[in-house]
């Protein structure tokens, strides 16, 4: 990640590594999930000229897979909050907070992120991952999950 920190733009990390981060529950990561605004798109080629193009919203730069935002909500965009809403720093990196990541790992429908990172999350967190998911998801199985 040290290479990142010379952006001069919004960058956040997420996925299992936001989520590892919150909870200090280790596993393997094959890569890591950045997230950029896609109006910031060309400084980050700018400074990053070797990346590639993988497809309209993912970009691969070494092991790093670069998500590019319109918000930084993207499974809903009509859900609209400051970047330091949605994200915590630790170590001077900013991450997306474990609620966020794991509205998009509903999509997987495995228990294992839902599980390491349940007990960490505060009744606030927990009430805006039931909010997020009945709105992104409604009736997954998770909602059950979280509830209990």
């Amino acid at each position: 990640m040290d290479e990142l920190r010379s952006l001069d733009i919004p960058w956040w990390i997420g996925g299992s590594r936001a989520l590892e981060r919150f909870t200090a529950v280790r596993r393997p990561h094959p890569d890591t999930d950045v997230g950029i605004f896609r109006d910031d798109l060309p400084v980050f080629v700018a400074t990053f000229p070797a990346v590639e193009r993988v497809s309209h919203d993912r970009l691969k730069f070494g092991s790093f897979d670069i998500w590019l935002h319109d918000t930084v909500f993207p499974p809903d965009p009509s859900v609209v909050l400051p970047l330091d809403d949605v994200t915590f720093t630790s170590d001077g990196v900013r991450y997306l907070r474990p609620e966020y990541v794991l509205v998009y790992k509903a999509a997987q429908k495995t228990t294992t992120d839902l599980e390491s990172t349940l007990p960490w999350l505060h009744a606030d967190a927990r009430a805006r991952l039931v909010t997020l998911l009945d709105r992104v998801h409604p009736g997954h199985p998770w909602l059950d999950l979280i509830s209990s």
